[in-house]
């Protein structure tokens, strides 16, 4: 047991799934409206109907570093392709999400990085595209 558990300090208000889906992210410009960086390939983890966790190698993107250039008034967020199986589209839909925090978790995995993500600006159908995602496949 980790001490978050141990001592009630999980702030999280929503459960975490742990599966892993393999996603496209940049960084976005809201006054523009259009992208700062090339895409960059990434897994999200732990997701929830709030946030995840994108594990990626790439954070600092063509001189654009996502957490010291991440606008604290979401005008940066990142844009996530996200492939929603459940929602029988063949393109994947995009998500916007602000970073929050980011670490280097080693060498020894695939991505060296993980970046904690809040989902901002949501439509309806991107949030029953994740609550789909969440819901247990099994009987």
């Amino acid at each position: 047991m980790g001490l978050k558990n141990f001592f009630g300090l999980e702030r999280r208000r929503e459960s975490r799934k742990g599966i892993a889906v393999d996603v496209e992210f940049q960084v976005w410009n809201e006054s523009l409206l259009k992208p700062l960086t090339q895409k960059c390939s990434g897994g999200l983890t732990n997701i929830s109907l709030e946030g995840a966790c994108l594990q990626t190698n790439h954070v600092l993107i063509a001189g654009h570093h996502l957490m010291i250039h991440n606008d604290v008034e979401g005008k940066t967020p990142l844009i996530l392709e996200v492939p929603f199986s459940a929602s029988g589209e063949a393109s994947p839909r995009k998500l916007k999400a602000q970073v929050i925090w980011y670490k280097k978790v080693g060498e020894e995995r695939r991505f060296q990085f993980d970046v904690g993500l809040k989902f901002v600006g949501l439509s309806e159908d991107d949030q029953k595209n994740l609550e789909s995602l969440l819901r247990p496949s099994g009987p």
